[in-house]
């Protein structure tokens, strides 16, 4: 992919606060001595958790079964799993783990019992990826993006045959402001013969939009959702807008909301969610020992 992360625009966190309800039940998994949950991802009926002896721990609900990768052999110490992503067909699993001697990103496919590490990526602590949805095939993530806890964004791709990265680009990083990157969302839109990249990053402090010409397939979401400080800012994606500019660099979010985190508690204590996944109707967060729905 020769992606041109050209222009971009960044947004504070304020928002107007939203009406939506609080959510409609709770899910308690006890992940079965692997230690508390720190972190998970959900895709296609497949829920993946990662916890802070290093396992993670794969369900998929759609076929029933379940098994679980100790990402940790071999090493002493405390090996917590910093953050997990599925992709949104439920194939291709990423985790990053953080020790001692550094962090450590690993990839797995739903068809094998045992994790290939990532040695390109070695030291980076992955906090976001961004999944190719055009492209992706049960066979490869194809072109993907990473945001790293030092504000870098990185391209690379994993093909399930070859059980390693094809390669690692570096595309852009924060020197103005440096802060980690949080958050990634990648979505394409036809803007006249051609085809628009949009790629969405945050911080702890603001929300970039990036652009650049490409030549996939569109297919595109239709709304987002981020863990700020504050709450849940969520909103639509409306690419290619009446107020968007023709060469598509204008803001491209709509219908801007803020869920404050006290309506997600059921008692006075307000506890800020440790992860978020987003289904075209749901919203999956981890709170405490919970996943709430």
């Amino acid at each position: 992919m020769k992606t041109l992360l050209h222009s971009f625009r960044s947004y504070t966190s304020k928002s107007p606060k939203s009406q939506l309800q609080s959510p409609a039940h709770s899910i308690r998994y006890a992940a079965k001595g692997h230690g508390v949950i720190t972190c998970m991802a959900a895709g296609n009926d497949v829920i993946v958790l990662g916890t802070s002896k290093g396992w993670v721990i794969r369900h998929d609900f759609g076929v029933g079964d379940s098994f679980d990768l100790d990402l940790s052999v071999g090493r002493t110490g405390d090996q917590p799993v910093h953050r997990v992503f599925v992709d949104p067909g439920g194939s291709h699993c990423i985790a990053t783990v953080l020790s001692v001697g550094g962090a450590e990103t690993y990839y797995t496919h739903a068809k094998w019992g045992k994790p290939r590490i990532l040695n390109r990526l070695k030291g980076l602590v992955v906090n976001a990826v961004a999944w190719n949805r055009q492209q992706i095939t049960e066979a490869s993530t194809r072109e993907i993006i990473l945001g790293t806890e030092n504000g870098q964004i990185y391209e690379m791709a994993v093909d399930e045959k070859d059980k390693r990265e094809k390669y690692l680009k570096l595309l852009f990083e924060l020197t103005e402001l440096p802060e980690a990157f949080m958050g990634l969302q990648m979505e394409t839109a036809s803007v006249g013969n051609t085809i628009r990249y949009y790629i969405m990053a945050v911080t702890p402090t603001r929300l970039y939009s990036f652009t650049g010409m490409g030549s996939l397939e569109q297919r595109r979401a239709e709304h987002f959702a981020w863990l700020s400080g504050a709450g849940i800012y969520l909103g639509n994606l409306n690419f290619g807008a009446q107020h968007s500019s023709p060469n598509g660099d204008e803001n491209f979010v709509e219908n801007k909301a803020l869920l404050d985190y006290s309506k997600l508690s059921e008692n006075e204590e307000v506890i800020k969610p440790r992860s978020l996944a987003v289904s075209e109707f749901h919203f999956l967060l981890l709170i405490g020992d919970k996943v709430k729905v």
